[in-house]
C-alpha cells in the first residue's frame, strides 16, 4: 500500500512540475493563460476581467471562429493568448479558451463595469 502512494504521489508531483514547465515555456515564447471573468460588450466585442478587476479586449482568432460561442456574462474562463498590448482597456488574440464555472453578471466587478460604461464599451443601463 505504501509502495503504491508513493508511486502515485511522484507521478502527481512528475504531472505538476510539467504543467509548471509548460506555462514556463508558454510564457517565454509570448503566449499566456490568463483567466477571469467573461463579458460581451455592447458592440459585441468580448471582454475578459482578470482577477485585478482589468479588463482585457480579446479578438478570436481560433480556427473556428466562435471562440466565444456559449459563453455568458460572468462565466469564468480560461483563455490561451498572445502578447497583452498594454493600453486601456488591454487588448490581445485568443486562439483558445476553456470555460471553468459558470457565472452571471452579478459576479462582474462594479468599479470596471462603470469604467467601461464611460469608456463607451457598455451601455449606460447594463
Amino acid at each position: 500500500m505504501k509502495r503504491a502512494l508513493k508511486g502515485l504521489l511522484a507521478s502527481l508531483l512528475v504531472l505538476a512540475c510539467l504543467g509548471i514547465a509548460a506555462v514556463g515555456v508558454l510564457q517565454a515564447t509570448g503566449w499566456n493563460l490568463i483567466w477571469g471573468q467573461y463579458l460581451q460588450a455592447g458592440d459585441g466585442s468580448h471582454i475578459m476581467i482578470d482577477r485585478h478587476g482589468d479588463p482585457i479586449i480579446l479578438g478570436d482568432r481560433s480556427r473556428t471562429g466562435n471562440l466565444f460561442h456559449g459563453l455568458r456574462d460572468g462565466d469564468t474562463v480560461l483563455f490561451l493568448c498572445s502578447d497583452i498590448q498594454e493600453s486601456y482597456p488591454a487588448r490581445s488574440r485568443a486562439y483558445w479558451c476553456f470555460r471553468l464555472e459558470r457565472g452571471t453578471a452579478s459576479n462582474l466587478p462594479v468599479d470596471t463595469l462603470g469604467q467601461l460604461k464611460e469608456l463607451g464599451w457598455l451601455p449606460a443601463t447594463f
